[in-house]
């Protein structure tokens, strides 16, 4: 049985990088994870698009907690453009 890797923002690896960032903000860790940081964010970019293809959207374990994790460090602006446009493509407008 494989593995499956857990990139989510609830409780994977775009969730462990945000708060890794949030910790130093506060000046809580001194930690510097820039030189890996790199290379996790191209398997949170496949993912995000995966998600998006697959239109699973849930902040918590889909595209939409991800796509935070990229607008919050300004990274992969495409990626959050083609985010706001799954997004806008699949809303359920309610005209009265």
């Amino acid at each position: 049985m494989e593995k499956e890797e857990n990139l989510t923002f609830c409780n994977g690896l775009a969730g462990i990088l945000y708060l890794s960032d949030f910790l130093r903000e506060q000046n809580i860790v001194d930690l510097d994870i820039g030189n890996i940081q790199s290379i996790f964010e191209n398997y949170l970019l496949f993912q995000v698009r995966s998600n998006i293809q697959k239109n699973y959207y849930d902040f918590m374990h889909g595209a939409l907690g991800i796509g935070l994790y990229f607008l919050k460090r300004n990274l992969h602006a495409e990626c959050i453009f083609e985010l706001i446009e799954f997004l806008y493509n699949t809303a359920k407008w309610f005209v009265n």
